[in-house]
């Protein structure tokens, strides 16, 4: 598939799922998200048969402690997302959401709830409910009560490109199974510290039950 638009190439997954294929993936200079006429004039310039809209606020911290980060997690996930909407037309729309969603504790997860939302406005649409982390894990701890179907970015991102060669279904889970973050983090960082979420400023979703029967994308 070609002509296909790429919201956040800079970011985590952005970079690592243009290893698969070639995307239009304007800088945030290039298409400011949070400004719809940037937004619709670009999309307007390209023929585009699909918009994979990876670009988020992804910080869980700051918006917790920061009204002006709050201010902007808010623009970036429910603004940024509908004017991509908006822009589309019949465009079809891959939106990079959060396995957080199933239970939002803190406002990151609401935005990117309220994201969807927003995506469900399209006329095309799919939505990707996923968590992907650095390789090496970047913390020095990783929590034993909080579950994830995620993996690494460089494990993720080729089962969405697969997901975006034939999209399918409107909601749909793509990750490796059930397991504990802290699980997840002994793979690449074998001292972690096994720590709990109390032992944290933030709230997290422990996910522990909303992940056991949910179907996962096959390859």
């Amino acid at each position: 598939m070609k002509n296909i638009l790429l919201t956040g190439g800079s970011g985590l997954l952005g970079r690592e799922l243009q290893k698969y294929r070639e995307y239009i993936a304007p800088t945030h200079r290039e298409m400011d998200i949070t400004n719809f006429k940037v937004v619709k004039i670009f999309v307007g310039k390209h023929k585009l048969n699909m918009i994979v809209h990876a670009a988020a606020y992804t910080d869980v911290t700051k918006p917790e402690k920061e009204p002006e980060e709050m201010a902007k997690c808010y623009l970036a996930n429910v603004i940024g997302t509908r004017n991509i909407v908006k822009a589309a037309g019949d465009i079809p729309i891959v939106y990079i959401s959060t396995e957080y969603v199933l239970e939002p504790v803190n406002f990151y997860a609401l935005t990117k709830l309220q994201g969807e939302k927003e995506i469900e406005r399209a006329t095309n649409y799919y939505i990707i409910r996923t968590t992907f982390k650095p390789r090496p894990f970047e913390h020095p701890g990783a929590c034993t009560d909080v579950w994830t179907i995620g993996d690494y970015v460089d494990v993720i991102a080729p089962i969405i490109d697969k997901f975006i060669q034939k999209p399918k279904g409107n909601i749909v889970y793509i990750g490796t199974g059930k397991k504990t973050i802290y699980d997840l983090a002994k793979q690449s960082r074998p001292n972690v510290s096994a720590i709990t979420r109390d032992q944290i400023e933030i709230r997290l979703p422990s996910l522990k039950d909303c992940l056991v029967s949910l179907k996962l994308f096959k390859v």
